[in-house]
């Protein structure tokens, strides 16, 4: 997984590979939910359609991205994501 977050993000790196290894099983071009949710992070196109538009969801770093704005979104909380269940 790409290691070249910044700011803020980079302290979630391991919340955030934990979550991948999950969702994707670390395949950036992982399609899951009937294929709405995409690549790393599982970011479902129906539920952020502004960030489908934004983010190639397929690939790896623009996934990360877009999975930043989901958590900021969420209250900086990964409760979005269904393998978090809450750890």
């Amino acid at each position: 997984m790409c290691r070249s977050l910044n700011g803020p993000a980079r302290n979630l790196y391991g919340q955030l590979e934990t979550i991948a290894m999950c969702e994707s099983g670390l395949v950036q071009t992982a399609l899951g939910d009937g294929g709405l949710a995409y690549g790393w992070l599982q970011v479902r196109v129906d539920y952020h359609p502004a960030l489908a538009a934004a983010y190639d969801l397929l690939d790896g770093p623009s996934n990360l991205e877009a999975g930043w704005l989901v958590y900021r979104g969420a209250g900086d909380s990964f409760q979005p994501w269904s393998c978090w269940g809450g750890r």
